[in-house]
Order: structure tokens, then sequence, then C-alpha cells
């Protein structure tokens, strides 16, 4: 397909919309907790806990940084991105600390059938805490 015109425009909006990076720190002192629980699913057999923290214990191993325009494909693959990189680095879960998203306007025309549209252009900064659980808070490492 030859991309020309509003495909084009189309193509390229997308590539831009979607960009995204995600980066693992690892914990240079490793810390053991045991939370409270809250809330929390499954992504590709990594949990992913939105609120509160694992009822049972386990270690913080690391933090990942996930950076990414605002738009509905980059939201649709947050969380898998971020099971992804935590499973790579060797953890069970993470544990989403704080989300933010910096506003740089709006981006808004008309279909070729006449419909129109705008949606927020931004970037989100998501900052996540990495762990693996542990059997036994007082076993050795």
């Amino acid at each position: 397909m030859k991309c020309s015109g509003p495909r084009l425009l189309i193509l390229v909006a997308t590539v831009a919309l979607t960009a995204c990076s995600t980066t693992f720190t690892p914990a240079t002192n490793p810390r053991r907790y045991v939370g409270e629980g809250g809330t929390r699913h499954l992504v590709s057999g990594v949990e992913v806990w939105t609120s509160g923290a694992p009822d049972r214990p386990f270690e913080v191993i690391g933090w990942l940084e996930d950076e990414r325009r605002t738009g509905l494909l980059s939201r649709a693959t947050f969380e898998s991105d971020v099971a992804t990189a935590a499973k790579g680095a060797g953890g069970d879960g993470v544990i989403l600390v704080d989300s933010r998203t910096r506003l740089h306007g709006y981006v808004g025309g008309t279909t070729a059938q006449g419909h129109e549209y705008a949606y927020a252009v931004g970037d989100r900064t998501s900052h996540l805490t990495v762990f693996k659980y542990i059997a036994d808070l007082g076993a050795p490492k």
C-alpha cells in the first residue's frame, strides 16, 4: 500500500503517539516487605498492583520508569510492556507508585465522512516498584 496524504499523516501520528520506553533500575540493597493487600490483576503471569501491596513476603528488586506518549495505543500496551520488563528483571510483579501526565495540547480534525474528532496529546511517566516473592522474611537471601 502506498502511503500518501492522509494515510501518511495517520501513520506518522500513530508512531509518534505510541513511542515509549521502559527502563529497569536494580536495587543495590534489596528490601523485604509485607503489605496489607489491595487491588491487583495478572498480565502475562505478572502481578500488576494498582493500589496497595502484596500481603505476603516480598523483596523489592528494583524500579521501572515508563515514559510514553498519551494515546489509545500506548495506553493499551502499558501493562504488557511493564509486565514484560518486570519478568525480564526476574520479578513476580509490579506495584504502581505514581503516574503523571504532562499535557501538550489537543489534535483534532474532520474525517472523510464528516465526523469531527479531537484527542489530548501529552507524555505520561509512570514509576513502578518491581518485586519478587520470598518464602520467609527471616530466610537468608
